[in-house]
């Protein structure tokens, strides 16, 4: 089945993809094998999507490598979908909300990255006022 939609991707959406490469792991194919074809979903992965579709895209690319046991892709995704809720969209005011739910779920998989993960709101926190 990976053979499958490694050789015709476009018939399979991406979430498709993903799901079956997790839980290919999960079945015990090794990270170095599903990685290629994780990683090759990402060029189009956020072309022509509004900016909750691009949100929750980053996120589950996210919640994918920390499965594979990626935990440097994992942080770039979420880096990504940090700078990706700050885009205009209709459903603007609970992106940083979603955000901060699945840094929560980040960092119970990976506590010792929190000081970093936390460092990066610092920033944008000494520019809050109330």
């Amino acid at each position: 089945m990976l053979a499958e939609f490694v050789a015709s991707p476009d018939y399979w959406p991406a979430d498709a993809q993903r799901r079956l490469l997790v839980s290919l792991h999960q079945q015990g194919i090794t990270a170095e094998v599903l990685a290629p074809p994780l990683r090759a979903l990402e060029p189009e992965l956020l072309v022509g999507r509004d900016v909750p579709t691009r949100l929750e895209q980053c996120q589950a690319q996210a919640r994918a490598w920390l499965r594979l046991g990626d935990a440097t892709a994992a942080e770039a995704w979420l880096r990504r979908a940090l700078s990706e809720s700050f885009g205009v969209g209709y459903r603007k005011d609970y992106q940083f909300e979603a955000w901060l739910d699945w840094l929560g779920q980040f960092l119970t998989q990976c506590p010792e990255q929190a000081p970093q993960m936390l460092g990066w709101l610092r920033p944008a926190c000494r520019t809050w006022r109330r």
